[in-house]
């Protein structure tokens, strides 16, 4: 009896650092919506840029916060390990979009330290995780 011998064939694993996210960008290159929550303090510790999970989230966004989209020239699209990085240069905080599965009006968004930051731009924690009521933004 001959048995035949199957390959095996190796899936490559995706990697989270590749997961793109999109951020807006000013004139300048610079991070084009940029949240400040230090009122008149020098305490930027909860200061930080705002990126989007994708492009459905970029018009209900336009809609809730036009004040804020004003100066954006452009979304790019930016691997996750590059905006890790911005952590390595001081950054504390990052504030997220996320759009929503089911309706293209809504978002969720939310601010995230450091660590927690990490882990959802690198996908150890799936965005729904952040997908709670309180979070949820209609520009209906």
């Amino acid at each position: 009896m001959v048995r035949k011998i199957k390959k095996v064939k190796r899936r490559e694993r995706p990697d989270p650092g590749a997961s793109p996210w999109l951020v807006p960008f000013d004139a300048e290159g610079m991070a084009g919506v940029f949240i400040h929550k230090h009122g008149d303090s020098d305490d930027h510790s909860a200061c930080g840029p705002v990126v989007l999970c994708c492009e459905r989230a970029v018009a209900p966004y336009k809609a809730l916060a036009p004040d804020l989209v004003a100066d954006v020239q452009s979304w790019q699209a930016q691997r996750a390990d590059h905006l890790v990085g911005w952590f390595e240069n001081g950054l504390q905080a990052m504030y997220f979009v996320l759009c929503d599965e089911h309706d293209p009006h809504v978002v969720y968004q939310f601010g995230l330290q450091r660590d927690a930051a990490t882990d959802l731009l690198l996908r150890r924690v799936g965005l729904n995780a952040y997908r709670m009521p309180e979070r949820r933004f209609s520009a209906e």
